[in-house]
């Protein structure tokens, strides 16, 4: 069973901001330069982290998911955009405070305005008719503030890359995404063959206690 959110429609929201304006100045002010490899640093990890549940407000207490992703368009994937900087991509997913079975969506993208204006989204499930009647959004969310400690969420970056790194082996390696469900932590490591440039994905789950799986 999977979800797919559809977009309702798109909102100022007083949890966030005291207005318009506001939201707009805090896109322009967020617009920054990214280094790929920003989460190996603590404290920039910290100041996304911080980012995000400021972001949630008094919604995150109903999070469905987190998802963190870096991309590298000018280098990375089937089709290369040359001269275009590194990106930081993420998305917030809470249950809509006006609607309970609709999710409130909150996205950013560094160099193209930063936050975005929150979106309400509705929830429609793939799967089979059963899964589609016994799926109900409230057991899908968890509380962000009470279950994802920061300590232990850099240190699961942390454990994933190591996993993983092979300096021989690799041009370069880098944490390119992370999510974050009421399962816990699901870690991507991306790397490119020093040998070939071929790229290649390294995937890294643990709970919410940072025990791999």
């Amino acid at each position: 069973m999977k979800k797919l959110f559809l977009g309702a429609c798109t909102f100022c929201t007083l949890l966030l901001f005291s207005g318009c304006g506001q939201i707009q100045k805090a896109m322009e002010d967020a617009t920054r330069t990214v280094d790929y490899r920003m989460f190996e640093d603590k404290e920039e990890t910290k100041r996304v982290f911080d980012e995000i549940v400021e972001r949630m407000g008094d919604q995150a207490k109903v999070t469905d998911e987190v998802k963190i992703y870096i991309s590298r368009r000018s280098l990375e994937g089937s089709i290369k955009r040359a001269g275009e900087p590194d990106e930081l991509n993420i998305t917030i997913d809470v249950q809509d405070p006006s609607n309970l079975k609709r999710i409130r969506q909150t996205r950013y993208w560094s160099g193209s305005g930063g936050w975005q204006h929150p979106q309400q989204m509705e929830v429609t499930v793939t799967g089979s008719s059963a899964a589609k009647e016994a799926f109900r959004l409230e057991d899908e969310l968890f509380d962000f503030t009470e279950k994802v400690d920061f300590d232990i969420f850099f240190q699961v970056m942390n454990d994933a890359y190591a996993k993983y790194k092979d300096t021989e082996k690799y041009e370069y390696q880098y944490i390119q995404s992370v999510n974050i469900d009421e399962k816990g932590y699901d870690v991507t490591i991306y790397g490119k063959l020093a040998a070939n440039e071929q790229e290649k994905k390294h995937y890294y789950k643990a709970n919410f206690a940072g025990k791999g799986k």
